[in-house]
Formats: structure tokens, sequence, C-alpha cells
């Protein structure tokens, strides 16, 4: 299996894809899933520092515990 994440821009509301793969002479099952972007989104955009949030969050608890609740009510 192969993952592939384009962005793309269509033109005249048609998307012509040219991936070259390494799979040759079989059948091939494809997923596109299609959304678009706000113009606020871009991939190459940087992704947030949360850096400054270190050492400053405490967390009074049992986190094992409360993973264990989450996990359970995922079931």
């Amino acid at each position: 299996m192969e993952t592939v994440k384009l962005q793309v821009r269509p033109k005249n509301g048609h998307i012509i894809l040219d991936i070259p793969t390494d799979f040759d002479d079989c059948e091939l099952e494809l997923l596109i899933v299609m959304n678009k972007l706000k113009k606020s989104e871009n991939i190459n955009q940087k992704k947030y520092d949360f850096s400054r949030f270190s050492n400053k969050l405490e967390w009074k608890g049992d986190s094992v515990e409360e993973q264990r609740k989450l996990r359970d009510e995922w079931k």
C-alpha cells in the first residue's frame, strides 16, 4: 500500500493525475478524498511552536488511570 498526498489547483474544474508507481500490470484500488482548503491553509505553512508551554502545565492525578478510562470509552 502506498500513500500519496498532493495539493493541486484544478484548471477549468478538472484534475489530471500522473503519479508514477512501482506497480506494473496489476489492478489497483484508488481512494481519492477531495477537501477544499481554506485560504489560510497551506501545506508548507509553519506549524505552531508549543515549546513556550514546556514545564508550565502540571498534571494532578494518575495519568495511567486516565488513559485506561479513555480506552474504555473507545470500546
